[in-house]
């Protein structure tokens, strides 16, 4: 996989993920039949065996994927905490979204949201900018779900989607949503006032 090579290759220092770490089981019509790998426990082992290969340790949170096994499916089955307890290199950061202080009070928002991925890039970045508290708002904003990489700088807060590591599904090709396959390093430069500057590359994948 690309995004193990070239984080290895560049010794970055963490890797985040802002949810669907796991296809999950959707129970939706025919969903089961586009699966490569079917079943939470299988999806789950499968992740283990590429997470620890990442040198750098993965934090995460989950989103509405593996969120099915808990609301959907009414079993209350924690995918973030089963795949913590059963991947070496993984830490679940909580469901949904989290925030981390990553050094003199810089706060990193990880964020995934279950609204749907809107047809024109950036409205849905700029709505969840714009909800959040004066007080709340993070410095650093990455957001998953959407499947789609957009970068902007308002309200003080860099946003960015993230992108996708999986290529435009038979589901999202009938919705006419593009899949934007890639990820993305993030260089973060801080001193004891906070957050001097970013820089962010993003790096299609194609694999």
């Amino acid at each position: 996989m690309k995004a193990v090579y070239t984080f290895n290759k560049e010794s970055v220092d963490i890797i985040y993920h802002p949810g669907d770490i796991c296809e999950g089981m959707s129970n939706r019509e025919g969903h089961i039949y586009e699966l490569a790998i079917p079943g939470i426990t299988n999806q789950v082992k499968h992740a283990t065996e590429l997470l620890n290969q990442f040198n750098a340790p993965v934090y995460g949170i989950t989103g509405n994927h593996e969120l099915w096994a808990t609301n959907k499916a009414n079993q209350g089955l924690d995918v973030g905490d089963y795949l913590d307890n059963k991947c070496d290199n993984y830490t679940n950061l909580g469901q949904m979204e989290a925030d981390i202080d990553i050094g003199s009070g810089v706060i990193l928002k990880l964020y995934h949201g279950m609204d749907g991925s809107a047809y024109a890039p950036g409205y849905r970045g700029m709505k969840l900018i714009e909800s959040l508290q004066g007080g709340q708002k993070p410095n650093i904003l990455l957001s998953g779900h959407t499947h789609k990489y957009v970068q902007m700088f308002q309200r003080n807060i860099h946003y960015t989607e993230c992108g996708c590591l999986e290529d435009q599904t038979a589901f999202m090709r009938g919705k006419k949503l593009l899949a934007h396959t890639g990820f993305l390093i993030i260089d973060v430069w801080y001193n004891k006032n906070g957050l001097d500057r970013i820089q962010t590359q993003f790096y299609p994948s194609y694999d």
